[in-house]
């Protein structure tokens, strides 16, 4: 009996090892975790009312007046408090964008600008020349997001798929759903931001971004509201890319 209990105990070991292997072999490799979330101001989190408006959320120095999407601030201190290193890039001039970004608080009082990691704007973009210059602010300038962190670390909150500036890059973005078959200021009332609560923890576990951008929206929609405590109608789908909407004027 002594030497079965001794042989039983003496596997204890192995198993130990089997079950911590097994246990790490299940999380995703270091080398692609998102440690980096990168936001994109314009289209996605906020929008500008032009200047001297009235009623809008943020007045910037300049007289210029920004409406805050619902659930912008949410999702930033989701990120943060996520222990997520921080980062904004926009076309936007540098100035507007720490303007901005001073303005916007967290709920413990922090501006976006005090935790942000970099804050990227017009200056950091990739001018592909002239013979790029089309219709669309991001047919000739593009973001590098390699001026951030290596690719398979990061991802970037985007309403517009076709700024980043290739494939590659592309394919680490986090597609905001737009409205079907609406005017663009009927889609941007809804709280398509709900949608990133919904993916969000598949987001910065590491998960394939082009199977999160085709999952059922509507789905991580009303899982975002839950997450909220919030309600929406039912009628949200992908529909092509904000992008062709509109051009940035700044």
């Amino acid at each position: 009996m002594k030497r079965i209990i001794a042989a039983l105990l003496s596997f204890i070991p192995i198993v130990l090892v089997v079950f911590f292997y097994e246990g790490n072999s299940l999380r995703s490799p270091s080398s692609q975790s998102i440690r980096h979330i990168v936001f994109d101001l314009d289209g996605t989190l906020v929008e500008s009312l032009g200047m001297n408006s009235i009623g809008g959320d943020i007045v910037l120095d300049s007289g210029e007046a920004y409406h805050v999407f619902d659930h912008a601030r949410q999702l930033v201190e989701r990120a943060y408090r996520d222990g997520l290193q921080i980062h904004f890039y926009s076309g936007g001039p540098n100035a507007r964008n720490l303007d901005l970004l001073s303005k916007l608080k967290l709920s413990n009082g922090k501006s976006f600008s005090d935790i942000a990691s970099n804050i990227l704007g017009r200056e950091d973009l990739v001018d592909l020349g002239e013979q790029f210059e089309g219709k669309f602010f991001t047919d000739r300038y593009r973001k590098d997001l390699t001026k951030i962190a290596p690719l398979d670390q990061l991802v970037i909150i985007e309403d517009n798929r076709f700024f980043p500036l290739d494939e590659a890059q592309r394919s680490r973005v986090v597609e905001l759903p737009i409205h079907k078959e609406s005017s663009l200021k009927v889609w941007r009332s809804e709280n398509r931001l709900s949608w990133v609560h919904g993916v969000f923890d598949q987001v910065i576990s590491g998960k394939d971004l082009k199977d999160i951008n085709s999952k059922n929206i509507n789905q991580n929609i009303i899982h975002g509201l839950e997450f909220l405590g919030e309600n929406i109608n039912d009628n949200l789908s992908r529909h092509g890319c904000a992008g062709i909407f509109y051009s940035l004027a700044f």
